[in-house]
């Protein structure tokens, strides 16, 4: 179980450059306090997508490092 916090962690903090990079697209969105915490909100679920499919690869091929 080691690696999946770190891939949650990094995850997190790859996705959310992504996210602050997409948010001036939204209609009506302003660089305020409030879009750099929802852009962080949406990096957190990003990391939660990656950490499925990190627990799936786990699951399916019972090597929890299948991913290096």
């Amino acid at each position: 179980m080691r690696p999946f916090p770190l891939v949650y962690i990094l995850a997190v903090l790859m996705n959310y450059p992504w996210e602050l990079l997409h948010w001036p697209l939204y209609q009506g969105a302003k660089a305020t306090l409030s879009g750099l915490w929802h852009c962080f909100i949406a990096a957190l679920g990003d990391g939660a997508l990656v950490l499925l499919i990190a627990l799936l690869g786990w699951m399916l091929l019972r090597n929890a490092e299948w991913f290096l």
